[in-house]
């Protein structure tokens, strides 16, 4: 019976442990996703700018 017992604790424990890491390391991941994201759009804009501009031109040339 103790082993039956102490089996749901072991693995709660774990959960716990688990969870607390989990906790800990999801700002962390959260933080560091954010800022690629911004990067990844700040070094992303240029090209967004360049590709409007020429868009623009090509829809302007073509009406023209």
């Amino acid at each position: 019976a103790s082993l039956e017992f102490s089996l749901p604790l072991l693995f709660s424990s774990l959960a716990v442990k688990h969870y607390l890491s989990l906790a800990v390391r999801f700002p962390l991941f959260c933080l560091a996703t954010v800022k690629a994201a911004k990067l990844a759009i700040f070094a992303a804009n240029p090209f967004f700018s360049a590709a409007k501009v020429c868009g623009w031109n090509a829809i302007l040339i073509e009406e023209a």
